[in-house]
Formats: structure tokens, C-alpha cells, sequence
């Protein structure tokens, strides 16, 4: 299984076809995810394909990062999207992000992994 260390958190194949991100608990910047945004096509070595994105542990975020997030450089190595959320801050922020932002692939919300997880195998 390999993993990466990105500037947005931990990223890990699940090899499933799937990606799995822990995001970090600290704001990143507008210039983070841009630099994530290329370490995740390197790391799908230039495809497209499932992410499954813990915000569990997200404590801040802003607008900009959130609109970075949704856009088509991002798109590049991202199919689709499953957002885990908790019951507070991430479930907040998952929302925005779903609805002000409506990135260019599906994207879901779940509190449970696991069906995250199931969901996302539609499109390996």
C-alpha cells in the first residue's frame, strides 16, 4: 500500500483504485491545495480515480480553499469524491463545499467509512 505525506494531509491507495485522504486539522492555504493538486496526480501517475476524504479532523477552512478544491486542476486525478464528516465542523464544511462550490465530479456525503468506501467502487 503506498502513502504519501501531502500538504493537505495523508494520502494512501487503497488498492481498490481508491485513494484515501486524512486531511490535517491545521487550515491549509489557497497554495497548499494547488501544490496538493499536482502531488495527487503524481500520485494516480496522471489518472483519474476515487478519493475518499476523512474532514473528520478539519477544524478551519475558508471559501477559497474550498472553491480550490472544486476545481478542474483537482479534477485532473479526482473521479469522485466521498466526504466523511463528523458531527460538527466537518459536517459543516462538507455541506459548503457541496453546495456553494459543486465541484466537476460526484461528490457525497457520509459518516460511515465503510459506505463511503462501497460507494466509490461504482467508479473504479
Amino acid at each position: 500500500m503506498q502513502t504519501i505525506e501531502t500538504t493537505c494531509g495523508t494520502l494512501t491507495n487503497l488498492g481498490n483504485g481508491i485513494a484515501h485522504i486524512i486531511f490535517n486539522s491545521e487550515l491549509v492555504s489557497v497554495e497548499d491545495v494547488a501544490i496538493y493538486g499536482d502531488q495527487c496526480l503524481e500520485f494516480t501517475k496522471g489518472k483519474s480515480i476515487p478519493f475518499l476524504v476523512d474532514l473528520r479532523q478539519m477544524k478551519k477552512t475558508n471559501r477559497e480553499v474550498r472553491k480550490r478544491f472544486a476545481s478542474k486542476h483537482i479534477a485532473k486525478s479526482c473521479k469522485a469524491t466521498a466526504l466523511i464528516v463528523g458531527s460538527g465542523f466537518s459536517k459543516i464544511a462538507g455541506n459548503i463545499f457541496l453546495m456553494a462550490n459543486k465541484p466537476p465530479y460526484p461528490s457525497k456525503l457520509f459518516t460511515d467509512p465503510k459506505k463511503a468506501e462501497t460507494w466509490l467502487l461504482q467508479f473504479v
